[in-house]
């Protein structure tokens, strides 16, 4: 796997920092497991979890947003590209299905790009 992970990475869109809490699931497994996100763009994010998807698995992802004193959900679809292991559990790179958009996910977007 870190062949994959160390690859030259070609992306379509800037990565920013984003710290949020987040839950990730595993379909078809029942429940979800909790995560942590440390960048994201339009078209994915990297999370630490104690999770350990393979790579090309599909994912769910709830992100956790605080708006005005009040908990969010926005959900987004994906798939893993890469895994690594860390001290604080396991990085994980997910390629969103869709890039996020201003419809479907205005919370996240507002998170990567200026307004």
């Amino acid at each position: 796997m870190s062949a994959v992970w160390n690859a030259p990475q070609q992306r379509r869109y800037e990565r920013v920092p984003f710290h949020c809490r987040a839950t990730i699931s595993l379909p078809p497994a029942p429940g979800s497991v909790a995560a942590h996100s440390i960048d994201i763009s339009r078209g994915g994010v990297g999370l630490v979890t104690f999770a350990s998807p393979k790579a090309g698995s599909a994912v769910s992802i709830a992100f956790v947003l605080n708006v005005q004193g009040r908990e969010r959900i926005e959900r987004v679809v994906g798939r893993v590209v890469a895994l690594r292991a860390d001290v604080e559990g396991n990085r994980v790179s997910v390629e969103f299905n869709e890039p996020l958009d201003r419809l479907k996910t205005p919370l996240l977007m507002a998170k990567v790009v200026e307004e």
